[in-house]
């Protein structure tokens, strides 16, 4: 037996979807504009070529967005395994932010583009977020303990395919970082897989 064969094995990965139409335009929020772009697919390609862990997945589960269902889609259908849209996975909805470009925003909403710029670099917990029409932290973090509670059985490791926010807060609860107490954001580039161990 060598080192190889005693590698621990991942419970859970995330994923952040393939390149979008609203990434290419830099819009906020897991919103709409979601059609993954041919440079997405081709991550995705990238992605399954090169990846050992992914060919380890024995579920996904999804956020009800188009870049994430594209996304997930394509992998299963490689893997030849299914995969679920869970409402659990439902992205935070940045309020009076959603979809808009970061130069709209810093025009129309000056204030609030300055607390995620802060949340951005770090200088601030999700609980410092004053955004108008934004999804309470509390809650967004209990939606992510259901979620993890829901799957805790799962055998194996299980993909999850979402967007930005959700990738954040799965990450968070996974640490037990909460709002007010460390919840902080981590860069999740398109198609990039953390695994997470127990």
């Amino acid at each position: 037996m060598t080192a190889a064969d005693l590698k621990a094995e991942p419970q859970l990965l995330l994923m952040r979807h393939a390149e979008c139409e609203k990434n290419q335009l830099d819009l906020m929020g897991g919103t709409s504009r979601g059609k993954l772009t041919n440079r997405g697919l081709r991550q995705l390609e990238l992605l399954l070529e090169k990846s050992e862990v992914i060919a380890q997945v024995k579920a996904i589960f999804c956020s009800d967005r188009i870049q994430c269902i594209e996304t997930s889609k394509f992998v299963s259908e490689k893997l030849d395994i299914n995969f679920e849209v869970d409402r659990l996975l439902e992205p935070l909805d940045l309020g009076v932010l959603s979809g808009l470009s970061i130069e709209e925003a810093k025009r129309s909403y000056p204030e609030a583009h300055q607390f995620m710029e802060k949340w951005r670099d770090n200088k601030a917990d999700i609980s410092d977020l004053m955004i108008p029409g934004m999804t309470d932290p509390s809650v967004f973090y209990r939606q992510g303990v259901h979620f993890l509670e829901k799957r805790a059985s799962e055998t194996g490791p299980y993909l999850v395919v979402a967007t930005r926010s959700v990738l954040i807060l799965l990450r968070n609860v996974w640490l037990k970082n909460e709002p007010g107490q460390g919840y902080k954001n981590f860069d999740f580039q398109n198609c990039q897989i953390l695994e997470l161990f127990n």
